[in-house]
C-alpha cells in the first residue's frame, strides 16, 4: 500500500513538474511582419470627357461622322489594373483596382492613387473592362457589384463599356453594351498613355485623363447608328467597337 502511495505521489509531482515547464516556456507569439513602407505621394486621376473637339455632357445631343443625330442619356464604363511606368521602367499597379466611371455622376470621374512611391513617371496604363479572374469570381461588391447595372451573368460577365440613348429625328432607342471575356469574345482591352510628370513625397498631383466618345463611332471601326442601334452581347461587332474604344483615351495635362 505504501509503495502505491509512493509511486502515485512521484507521478503527480512529474506531471506537476511538466506543467510549471510549459507555464515558464510559453509558445513564442508571432511577430506581425509590417506592411512595406516607402516615400510616396498622391496621384488624382480627372476624367474629362469630350466629343471632339468640343465639351460633352448627357444634356446634349451630338452627330456622327456618319450623319446621326445621338441624344445621349446613359453612360458608364470601367477603368481597371492601372499602372504607372517610371522613366527607369519599374512598374507602380495599384492594389485592387477597379473603378466604375459614371456619366451621369460627377463625383465617379475623379478619384485618387494615395499611395505612389515617389519618382517620374513617363506612362499612365490601365484596362477598359473586368479581367477574366474578377469576372469568373462570382457576386462581388463595390464598383463590381451586379447592382451597378453592368453585370449580365456567370457566363457572359461584366459589361465593360455602356452607352444608351436616342437617335434621328424619331427618336429611336440606341444601346451597346460592350462586354465578353471568354476566348474569341475578348472585349477588354488595354491603354496606354504618354504622361510625363513626378510624383513627390506627401504631395498631390492631379492629371486629366481625355476622353473622346466621338471616337466610339468614328474610330476604325465606324458605328452607323442607324445601321447597328442595338449592340448587347459578345460578337465580332462588340469586338470592332472595343477596338475604337481603345482609341478614345488621351493625356489631357497635369496641374
Amino acid at each position: 500500500m505504501n509503495i502505491r502511495i509512493l509511486i502515485l505521489s512521484t507521478a503527480s509531482l512529474f506531471f506537476l513538474a511538466l506543467s510549471g515547464c510549459k507555464e515558464d516556456n510559453p509558445s513564442p507569439t508571432p511577430t506581425p511582419i509590417p506592411e512595406p513602407t516607402f516615400p510616396s505621394g498622391k496621384v488624382s486621376l480627372l476624367w474629362e470627357h469630350n466629343w471632339g473637339a468640343g465639351t460633352f455632357s448627357l444634356e446634349d445631343n451630338r452627330v456622327t461622322s456618319s450623319n446621326d443625330t445621338l441624344y445621349f442619356e446613359r453612360g458608364k464604363y470601367y477603368i481597371t489594373n492601372i499602372r504607372f511606368v517610371k522613366t527607369n521602367d519599374s512598374v507602380y499597379s495599384e492594389p485592387e483596382s477597379y473603378r466604375l466611371i459614371n456619366l451621369a455622376d460627377d463625383n465617379s470621374q475623379i478619384f485618387s492613387l494615395n499611395k505612389v512611391p515617389i519618382g517620374t513617371y513617363k506612362t499612365i496604363r490601365f484596362m477598359v473592362g473586368v479581367d477574366s479572374a474578377r469576372n469568373m469570381s462570382g457576386a462581388q461588391t463595390g464598383a463590381l457589384d451586379p447592382s451597378n447595372g453592368m453585370f449580365w451573368s456567370w457566363n457572359t460577365g461584366y459589361i465593360h463599356f455602356k452607352l444608351e440613348g436616342k437617335f434621328g429625328l424619331s427618336k429611336q432607342p440606341f444601346a451597346y453594351h460592350i462586354g465578353g471575356f471568354r476566348r474569341g469574345q475578348a472585349s477588354m482591352r488595354e491603354v496606354s498613355i504618354d504622361a510625363n510628370f513626378t510624383v513627390q513625397l506627401d504631395s498631390t498631383r492631379s492629371m486629366f485623363i481625355r476622353t473622346d466618345l466621338k471616337k466610339v463611332f468614328d474610330g476604325p471601326n465606324p458605328l452607323i447608328v442607324r445601321q447597328e442601334p442595338e449592340v448587347t452581347q459578345p460578337g465580332a461587332v462588340t469586338l470592332g467597337i472595343a477596338d475604337n474604344i481603345q482609341q478614345i483615351f488621351s493625356f489631357g495635362g497635369q496641374r
